[in-house]
């Protein structure tokens, strides 16, 4: 049978553990929040550098695809494509 007295050591023992299990989990996560803080600063300057470089460049160009890019013609549109070649070189 276990001693009240033994009980009551084994229960303090725990919560002294438990206590500095807390503490450092508490320092930890202090610790991630300044890292996280340091990071939404860091994002801030960034999207600001950014905005600033977007208003120096100028108005924007719609991206198009070079004509070596675009999608072959289909159906209709290549077999009139095929005509008109052929038209050229005939002379016509």
């Amino acid at each position: 049978m276990v001693r009240p007295a033994d009980r009551l050591t084994t229960l303090e023992i725990r919560a002294a553990e438990q206590e500095k299990t807390i503490e450092e989990l508490s320092d930890q996560v202090a610790e991630q929040w300044k890292t996280i803080e340091r990071l939404r600063k860091t994002i801030d300057q960034l999207t600001d550098r950014f905005a600033d470089i977007e208003e120096r460049a100028g108005p924007r160009h719609e991206a198009t695809r070079p004509p070596h890019r675009r999608p072959a013609p289909r159906g209709d549109q290549a077999a009139a494509l095929v005509s008109r070649r052929v038209d050229r070189r005939a002379g016509g």
